[in-house]
């Protein structure tokens, strides 16, 4: 592991007497120093809550009343925000850590509890986001121009009707059996 050009924190850990006489060093310059430093992580930070209030205004004019409109993210009265989804969206589909693991560790890392439930509809949502943006659609035409494209026949579990799922059988985007 390599030092840093700019810790976040630095403490100096000077001497306090000369070991051989005792004597204060208090105002002695320093002669040599010696860099340590400890990475770490921090405890997870309290969720960030923002909320949206929609206010609604009656015009003067005619006295229709307005309401407000809120953020296209924002469709129940509580709900998780678009990192956050994001972050459970990794965890199962990125890093393949199981629903309930994958909850622990949202709650654990970043301080959020969700339910199984929700983490487990994740997956979907972001598959649909996924293929709804065009990324899937591109990819397949770029691999059609690629000289090899490497295909993992692992087998891996899939719902339903066969105990194991080949590739391109997934409801997530199988990037690589587009061929």
């Amino acid at each position: 592991m390599n030092l840093v050009d700019d810790p976040d924190e630095t403490i100096s850990c000077p001497p306090a007497a000369c070991c051989e006489c005792g004597a204060d060093l208090a105002g002695a310059p320093v002669t040599a120093q010696r860099r340590h430093q400890v990475t770490d992580i921090e405890p997870a930070p309290a969720p960030k809550v923002t909320e949206y209030v929609a206010q609604a205004k009656e015009c003067a004019g005619c006295a229709t009343v307005t309401a407000g409109e809120l953020p296209a993210h924002v469709r129940a009265r509580a709900s998780y925000g678009p990192e956050t989804c994001a972050q459970a969206a990794n965890l199962v589909s990125g890093h393949h850590i199981p629903i309930y693991r994958a909850t622990l560790l949202l709650c654990q890392l970043a301080g959020i509890a969700v339910s199984t439930g929700w983490m487990a509809q994740i997956r979907g949502k972001a598959a649909a986001l996924v293929q709804a943006s065009g990324f899937t659609d591109r990819v397949r035409e770029l691999l059609k121009t690629a000289p090899a494209v490497h295909a993992d026949e692992t087998p891996g579990p899939r719902r339903g009707r066969d105990p194991v799922c080949a590739p391109g059988l997934h409801p997530l985007p199988d990037l690589h059996a587009y061929r």
